[in-house]
């Protein structure tokens, strides 16, 4: 069907969501998507699901390798204790580091974090303040420099294997020689073999990771100088993606991204001494975006969570670079990013309906009384806010 010429019209044909979804996600007009895309995270949802079991086989063909390479280590002589413990070392290395991208698509830690931890509304300075911000509160930042640590442990690693090929290649040709404490050396199938374990591994590992990378750390580049934000309904496909197609998650402006790490940051309060980016994980917001209660309830997130500060327990302004506590009769900043489905077979945009459900695991804070005994009784939960209604 044709999009409907102003507003939000319910859309009930089938798509890879929950059913569930059908009355909880709605088409948008064009109109609304030139508001929306300004700020906004995308999910492409088709593309997710498939990137999700691709993931999961490479990662499986990663845990073969690393157990195989175990299965083969010898210590027949110093030569191949040695050649053993490098490469095991060299495996365990990049299986950890894999290991630790691998656990970001698997949110199920996630989900119990959303249901343990409890938003920061408030009564703050005589009045109160909604704050939905825990499904950010769970979620997982990371120090800057992720990538360049990536790049080169991958780049270390495939110079190793290249150079002993070198060496193994050269002596299946004879010529080269080995003698005096080097006898031995590479001789046999043992080295070769546990070579091209090792090779497979830095492959799988080198396809996980830019796959990993291309697909969830995506910022789509403005249109215009202006800052238009870049739309495929419109404007197709950008020249970096024509090859492999659009990835599965991207925001629309840098400023989204960075504003939702400094959201984070202080929600969480692991603010870094710099005021650089902290990385972020959207692959965990946009999996738990795939069932519709859940995209609901992140939408509400995104849009109405506050600059709230844990360590100082206070709401926080921003003039220009710098933070501030929110003064009298102020505003608190909402963070205003909005949460799109988009559907790579109809290249139309969705959009969840605002939802939010208080948790049910509340901080306890000190009773005001003027006992000093530490009975339970003098312990109170800080309560629920209420809900926040649909849109």
């Amino acid at each position: 069907g044709k999009l409907s010429s102003g507003g939000l019209r319910a859309r009930r044909s089938g798509s890879c969501l929950s059913d569930s979804a059908v009355q909880r996600f709605k088409r948008c007009s064009r109109a609304s998507e030139r508001a929306c895309l300004r700020r906004c995270f995308v999910v492409n949802f088709r593309r997710l699901l498939e990137l999700h079991k691709v993931l999961a086989i490479i990662h499986e063909l990663i845990k073969s390798t690393a157990i195989a390479a175990l299965t083969l280590v010898l210590a027949g002589n110093v030569w191949e204790l040695c050649y053993s413990v490098l490469f095991v070392a060299i495996l365990f290395i990049m299986y950890g580091f894999h290991a630790a991208h691998y656990d970001t698509m698997d949110i199920s830690d996630y989900r119990s974090l959303v249901e343990l931890l409890e938003d920061d509304s408030r009564t703050y300075r005589g009045r109160f303040i909604n704050n939905p911000n825990r499904l950010l509160k769970a979620l997982s930042l990371a120090r800057t420099g992720r990538r360049r640590r990536s790049i080169t442990i991958i780049v270390v690693f495939s110079a190793i294997c290249l150079t002993m090929w070198s060496l193994v290649l050269t002596q299946w040709s004879q010529h080269l020689v080995l003698s005096g404490i080097f006898t031995g050396f590479l001789a046999g199938e043992f080295y070769a073999t546990l070579l091209l374990v090792g090779t497979l591994m830095v492959l799988f590992h080198t396809a996980f990771e830019w796959l990993y990378w291309r697909e969830t750390q995506c910022v789509m580049p403005a249109w215009d100088k202006a800052g238009e934000p870049w739309d495929p309904h419109t404007h197709g496909i950008p020249r970096r993606f024509r090859w492999f197609g659009l990835p599965s998650m991207w925001f629309t402006s840098a400023d989204a991204y960075a504003d939702l790490s400094l959201w984070i940051q202080h929600a969480k309060g692991q603010v870094p001494r710099t005021r650089r980016v902290n990385k972020i994980f959207p692959e965990e917001m946009a999996l738990f975006a795939l069932n519709a209660s859940g995209a609901c309830q992140l939408r509400t997130s995104l849009l109405h969570s506050k600059l709230f500060s844990v360590q100082s327990g206070s709401f926080l302004a921003r003039d220009g670079a710098e933070l501030r506590n929110l003064a009298k009769g102020e505003e608190p900043e909402e963070l205003c990013i909005n949460l799109i489905f988009f559907d790579s077979v109809s290249k139309e945009y969705l959009q969840p309906e605002e939802d939010h459900r208080d948790g049910q695991v509340h901080v306890l804070r000190p009773a005001r009384s003027s006992s000093t005994s530490s009975d339970a009784s003098d312990w109170l939960p800080s309560g629920g806010s209420g809900q926040m209604g649909g849109a």
